[in-house]
């Protein structure tokens, strides 16, 4: 008996196989490789991350002096939706960063000893170096629906993540109480000025009025001086419900502040 030989691959068989070979190894290499780091990187490198989220609502300015305004027959400035976005746009400068490397530990939160380099922020580094880190480990966004402020803050320790975001949550409050402030001051301002073109034309009609009433020869009043009378009392209605609406300011200032002295001496 005659066992049979088996038989040899042809030349196009061992190209092909060739050609199998190189393909596995090449998706080994930009498959697996790729994954086999990024777990590496993930799992001994860098280091574990704790992020605090927060939202809150921007209520707006506050209209202080709303009473004296609608006396005068001016709009009380409100709060618009521009708030939210200075807010978010001063969380994310590098004014923020001042405040938060006093008060709220910000360089002992990221200048730990770390295997990963972007992990780790020196606190001598530059202003624009910090910038870029602190907002890759801080996200603020505006949602336009909601009327809501997101924020979203890392650091590698839970206390660290969660006492940088009070730091975030206190500058807020502060920009938005700079800006009320700013409005108020607008609005009391805008006031003032209303007030003393009033008195301005409370003083000329009774001016003109003086003067017809000296002339002992009119006996009848002519229309240019009804006008006048009209006029002035048009004049002392502002003026008596101005001096109601005085306590509106005092109300939103200090009775003893400039601004209410202020208003005071324009309304005598």
């Amino acid at each position: 008996n005659t066992t049979p030989q088996a038989s040899q691959p042809t030349p196009r068989e061992l190209v092909r196989r060739e050609q199998r070979r190189r393909a596995l190894s090449s998706v080994a290499i930009w498959v697996l490789g790729p994954t086999l780091l990024a777990t590496i990187y993930y799992a001994v490198i860098t280091p574990p991350e704790y992020e605090t989220d927060t939202t809150f609502s921007i209520r707006g300015a506050q209209p202080a002096s709303s009473g004296v305004l609608a006396g005068l027959g001016l709009v009380t400035p409100a709060g618009t939706t521009t708030d939210p976005r200075l807010v978010v746009n001063y969380l994310i400068s590098p004014a923020a960063i001042a405040d938060l490397k006093a008060h709220y530990g910000f360089s002992q939160a990221f200048s730990h000893f770390s295997l990963d380099p972007f992990a780790y922020l020196s606190p001598n580094s530059s202003i624009e170096w910090t910038t870029w880190f602190w907002n890759n480990h801080m996200k603020a966004t505006y949602n336009t629906v909601s009327n809501d402020v997101l924020v979203a803050v890392n650091a590698y320790s839970p206390q660290e993540s969660q006492r940088l975001a009070q730091g975030v949550l206190a500058q807020a409050k502060y920009v938005e109480d700079v800006l009320n402030k700013e409005v108020q001051q607008g609005s009391l301002n805008l006031a003032i000025a209303q007030v003393a073109s009033t008195k301005k034309d409370y003083d000329a009609a009774t001016k003109q009025i003086t003067a017809l009433q000296g002339n002992v020869n009119t006996l009848t009043i002519s229309t240019e001086a009804a006008q006048a009378v009209a006029l002035v009392g048009q004049i002392d209605v502002q003026l008596a419900t101005l001096k109601v609406q005085q306590a509106g300011v005092q109300a939103a200032f200090n009775p003893s502040a400039p601004q209410a002295k202020s208003i005071s001496d324009q309304i005598a």
